[in-house]
């Protein structure tokens, strides 16, 4: 068993879900009886504190993707993953915890990833990402996305405009939108002092 400790000294088990038979990511997200093991864990985990004041909102996922490094992840299933299934699997499971807690907000969890014509994996769907889509999802209540701009060897302009689309997006969407993750590696520290101030104030804003 896991536990997952959560505050107020009380800790939840959790069934360590295993997946021996599982050969790709896109199953995760498509198999019938692994999406009903998933929802068993939402079902302990939210009905035990949806009516705790010090949940702000569920996350269905950290950066839910189809891309894998055949290390870290399981391997990219030869079908292909797409954003068609990732964001049918975010509709399902939002749809799902509204359903135990109508009163707490949901979001995603995702690296905000678009999924239009682009020859840049950001920006094209690469990675099982639409964030535009997500944002429409009916119980997802606000998007979140990450920048990470070393370990994808992108520059500052690129960031600076990554959080610009989001913003945009946001205020299209008329959703909120967080900032939800951000680093760099020690020998870059002086890139966010750059991005942020330019950026966030204006991603801020709902309406122009």
């Amino acid at each position: 068993m896991l536990y997952l400790a959560l505050g107020k000294k009380h800790a939840l088990p959790l069934p360590l879900l295993r997946f021996a038979d599982t050969c790709c990511l896109q199953q995760f997200y498509r198999l019938p009886q692994i999406k009903t093991a998933f929802k068993r864990y939402i079902k302990a985990m939210v009905t035990r504190y949806k009516n705790s004041p010090t949940i702000l909102a569920w996350e269905l996922a950290n950066e839910a993707r189809c891309g894998a490094d055949g290390v870290r992840n399981l391997p990219r299933s030869p079908a292909s993953c797409s954003p068609e299934v990732i964001t049918a699997w975010y509709d399902e499971m939002s749809s799902y915890i509204k359903s135990l807690d109508p009163h707490h907000l949901v979001t995603t969890g995702s690296e905000g990833g678009f999924n239009v014509e682009s020859e840049d994996w950001a920006y094209n769907g690469a990675d099982g990402s639409d964030f535009d889509a997500e944002l429409k999802l009916k119980n997802i209540d606000f998007g979140t996305f990450h920048s990470y701009p070393d370990w994808w060897s992108k520059t500052v302009e690129w960031t600076v405009q990554w959080i610009e689309d989001h913003g945009a997006s946001m205020r299209q969407g008329k959703k909120p939108v967080v900032h939800e993750e951000y680093g760099e590696l020690p020998e870059n520290v002086s890139m966010f002092p750059f991005i942020l101030p330019c950026c966030c104030s204006g991603t801020a804003k709902l309406t122009d």
